[in-house]
């Protein structure tokens, strides 16, 4: 319930700093959905870093597509020491990195934003049981088999 509790306040949090403009970096959306899509995704990192937070080892956000500052992050008690962030920018394989990511002995939890296959996903997901690391797939698109 503590939980619960605390992503709804993130959540207001949210939308009284998107609404101020003041504690958090908001890039431009060029339509509503786009900006619907933004607020989904922050909701749904919050709720996986909220649920991890008593988790020993790294929460790691692979190429995230939201941007929250610093302050936002302090201000919901998300654990900053325990969160790490690989930008898009920063990756040049995602299949490598995720493959990584998951087995690695300090990293207990990996939240991806990047688009990969269903069989990819299937893929990293068994390596991730298999070091029992916890692997979230917020974003996979299926690719055709050639």
């Amino acid at each position: 319930m503590h939980t619960i509790h605390n992503v709804i306040g993130a959540n207001q949090l949210a939308q009284q700093a998107q609404h101020n403009n003041a504690n958090m970096i908001i890039a431009p959306l060029n339509s509503p959905l786009q900006a619907m899509q933004q607020a989904q995704a922050e909701l749904q990192l919050l709720k996986l870093v909220h649920l991890h937070v008593e988790t020993p080892g790294w929460i790691l956000v692979v190429a995230p597509t939201i941007k929250p500052s610093k302050a936002f992050w302090e201000a919901c008690q998300l654990p900053l020491n325990k969160i790490l962030f690989i930008h898009p920018k920063q990756i040049k394989d995602i299949n490598t990195t995720l493959s990584k990511a998951v087995q690695s002995l300090t990293c207990t939890v990996v939240i991806n934003f990047a688009p990969i296959s269903e069989s990819e996903c299937a893929t990293i997901m068994t390596l991730a049981k298999k070091q029992e690391c916890r692997f979230y797939g917020l974003h996979h698109t299926p690719q055709a088999k050639h």
